[in-house]
């Protein structure tokens, strides 16, 4: 047979010979650009619809919603620098759909929807690759934090697609003036949506123009120019137009120096410390460890496959468009935000990977026998995707079925609290749920003595009095409500992909709680099974608020004891020095109720619970815990006795000159001062505590006045505040205050204020006067 036929026979059964399971699979790569992406884009669809949370959860959520009825950047309706264009699109869904949350999570539904067709040209741009375009755009929508935030009611998921279609119409600008055009516009409008995508898209928008520039292309080049700037000033000039530029400018600085000082790797915080960025940043945000190994092994192999192949230009893009932001990100944002700040940088590792799980085995096999092996690298891309979904599929079914504990918690005060007469007492994580959800309320927030708040004393009938917060509180008979999620591998997975809060929301009926502050010898509140309880070691310190001429004490509680002792414990109470009982505990149950008259004269009065027996659990065989424990309170109520006259503390009877009355916006109240205000602080016995929330406005050049804290004519302090709401701690000894009725100065400069005409200082939000915590 002649060696031509021959050849045409051995072509002919190579042709007929059937194809492998992977060639096949790999047919799909024939499909046409638009084909693959419209099927991207209806797995991107199905794929977000179940990842739609059931409700508003996070701080920012709210701050949203808020700004579907009032753009006030000032109040936080949403924060600053504001988010318009967001707002706009938001608002306009809220017309149609009537619902804040409905709103908010259609408009992310949409930009999430376009993701992975985003993804899928970025990547063919860059690469130039169809196949690594594919898994590239499979492993970006299915990275856990991507997929588990896609339909959360914030900006982070429109930015993230808007941003990727950006920069994949400027990385086309480079040949195709169109695309060059678009993409400016896009990018002038985007930074309305959320204005990180400055720090993402300039400096490839920066490298396209100068290469624009370098061929001599001026025309161009301002044209592009003036596109951004008129679709920057589309969105600016309103805001600024509908806040006034004085008042913008104020809030942002606010805003911007109060996260330089706190969330900055330059500040005094825990988010100074290299090792926490790093872990939130490039470790938590994957989920699990063996995703983060998977992506970062595959990026590696990536990276060595291009060196290879020197594509040079496919470095220098990818380098281009994420590491600027992905270090502008890691020094200047908060960690505990990671999951959500390090959507734009994701693609970067998504992308990479896909790159080295598909040319690494065009590599390695080149033989004829190998040839199917050859482009098994798209198969692996949908395998680790499939994985990464499978482990994020029970966070996204939780917060598809479940509505957050906050929101819970919100729903079930408005159908329980009393909007006349109730008062709630909430943490401060709750503002923006309190604010948003019970608006018409009586609320307060929250801190350790709130009840020593001299701007603002209780009142001497006490309405019914509930707490709002994120950790049990030790209350009355009544117990309380527990909203969280539903334990299991959802809710655990959810609190590394989140900002870990919010998991929990506790409303406890206080009862007399709240006239109860625990101060030395006290540890931390603990709950399990419904039940909350402290523990007190040797020696336990309270200070007591005083309301009536004649108060009742009941303390409940459980003796700690070692297996084998019979010997009941000694149990002493003492009020500001007085011993006013002394028991020996039957078993080791302690009920105890006492009728007790304090001096008329205090605001707090001091007790001391004493018990001559301790337990270390460690040492006596009982486990771990190296504290010593004395006694196990699950109760202690301090409460007006039966027709006793009321002790009334009005606030004129603590301020002097120099304060102006109170104010509030149901969720805070607080004072202003003059240049010099005075309080007459009541007398307390042994050592006192003096607490001091406040806020020093910035004057018109920008500087805060220095605070000067005096008490008794001895300076405390003089001190240089910080931008927002900060709190001062002081203990001032018996030697100073004497026992007896003292005087308080705060002085500042009086700074001028856009909102406020008055010579206005401080504003003071909390002024305990309190026992100490010390001896």
């Amino acid at each position: 047979m002649p060696e031509s036929l021959m050849s045409v026979k051995e072509s002919t059964q190579q042709s007929i010979r059937p194809r492998s399971f992977i060639e096949r699979a790999l047919g799909l790569t024939s499909v046409s650009d638009t084909r693959l992406a419209l099927g991207l884009t209806l797995l991107c669809i199905f794929t977000r619809l179940l990842a739609v949370p059931a409700s508003l959860w996070e701080w920012d959520d709210i701050l949203f919603a808020k700004a579907m009825h009032q753009y006030d950047l000032v109040a936080h309706s949403p924060h600053p620098p504001g988010f318009p264009v967001f707002v706009a699109m938001a608002r306009v869904a809220y017309a149609l759909l009537g619902d804040e949350h409905s709103a908010l999570v259609a408009v992310n539904l949409i930009f999430a929807s376009m993701l992975a067709p985003a993804l899928f040209y970025f990547y063919r741009e860059v690469f130039e690759d169809r196949v690594i375009a594919l898994a590239g755009a499979l492993l970006g929508i299915f990275a856990p934090n991507v997929w588990v935030h896609s339909g959360a009611a914030r900006s982070d998921g429109p930015a993230l697609t808007i941003g990727i279609i950006g920069l994949t119409l400027i990385i086309r600008g480079l040949h195709s003036r169109r695309s060059l055009l678009l993409g400016c516009a896009l990018f002038g409008l985007g930074m309305g949506v959320r204005v990180t995508l400055l720090p993402w898209m300039a400096p490839t928008v920066t490298f396209v123009l100068l290469a624009r520039l370098w061929l001599r292309q001026w025309r161009l080049v301002a044209t592009a120019v003036l596109i951004i700037a008129i679709c920057i000033l589309c969105w600016y000039v309103p805001l600024v137009l509908h806040t006034t530029w004085r008042v913008y400018r104020w809030v942002v600085n606010q805003h911007a120096q109060f996260a330089f000082e706190n969330d900055t790797l330059f500040s005094p915080t825990e988010n100074r410390v290299v090792s926490y960025r790093l872990r939130r940043f490039l470790m938590d945000v994957w989920g699990a460890s063996w995703i983060m190994l998977s992506i970062y092994g595959s990026a590696a192999l990536g990276l060595l496959a291009l060196t290879l192949r020197r594509l040079w230009q496919t470095l220098g893009w990818m380098a281009l468009a994420f590491l600027p932001f992905t270090a502008f990100t890691m020094l200047i944002n908060t960690p505990l935000s990671a999951p959500l700040y390090s959507l734009p940088y994701i693609p970067f590792f998504t992308g990479l990977a896909a790159c080295g799980i598909v040319m690494i085995p065009r590599l390695i096999f080149h033989a004829e026998q190998w040839r199917a092996l050859k482009n098994i690298g798209l198969m692996l891309a949908a395998g680790l995707a499939l994985g990464m979904a499978s482990w994020s599929y029970p966070i996204t079914k939780l917060l598809r079925s479940e509505e957050s504990p906050p929101i819970r918690a919100s729903r079930y005060l408005l159908k329980t609290l009393n909007a006349n007469h109730d008062v709630l007492y909430y943490g401060g994580l709750f503002r923006p749920h309190v604010e948003f959800y019970l608006p018409n309320y009586r609320t307060y927030l929250r801190t350790g003595t709130k009840e020593g708040n001299l701007i603002n004393p209780p009142p001497a009938a006490r309405p019914p009095s509930y707490s709002l917060t994120e950790h049990p509180v030790l209350g009355g008979d009544g117990g309380g409500q527990r909203f969280s999620w539903t334990p299991g591998p959802g809710a655990r997975r959810l609190r590394k992909l989140s900002l870990g809060r919010y998991f929990d929301a506790y409303i406890t009926d206080l009862i007399d709680a709240q006239r109860v502050v625990f101060l030395s010898g006290w540890f931390q509140e603990e709950s399990s099974g419904g039940q909350t309880w402290r523990w007190m070691s040797r020696r336990g310190k309270l200070a007591l608020l005083g309301e009536a001429d004649a108060m009742v004490l009941r303390l409940r509680a459980v003796a700690a004891s070692a297996a084998g002792d019979n010997n009941p414990p000694t149990i002493v109470l003492q009020l500001d020095g007085s011993e006013i009982d002394r028991f020996t505990a039957e078993g080791n149950e302690v009920d105890r109720t006492i009728l007790v008259k304090p001096d008329a004269g205090r605001l707090w009065s001091t007790l001391i619970v004493e018990t001559n027996q301790t337990v270390t659990p460690h040492r006596v065989g009982l486990g771990g815990d190296n504290r010593e424990l004395g006694l196990q309170c699950f109760l202690l109520q301090w409460s007006p006795a039966s027709g006793a006259a009321p002790t009334i503390h009005s606030a004129d009877h603590f301020l002097g000159s120099g304060w102006y009355s109170l104010e509030g916006d149901k969720g805070n109240y607080w004072r202003w001062t003059s240049e010099q205000a005075v309080t007459h602080l009541p007398l307390i016995e042994g050592d006192a505590r003096l607490d001091v929330t406040m806020l020093v406005p910035e004057g018109s050049d920008g500087s805060r006045s220095a605070v000067t804290v005096e008490v008794a004519g001895q300076v405390l302090e003089t001190l240089q505040p910080p931008a927002g709401i900060f709190s001062r701690t002081y203990v001032v000894p018996a030697s100073l205050h004497r026992a007896e009725r003292s005087r308080l100065t705060l002085s500042a400069k009086s700074a001028a204020s856009p909102l406020d005409r008055r010579p206005l200082s401080i504003q003071v939000f909390h002024l305990g006067w309190t026992p100490s915590e010390e001896h």
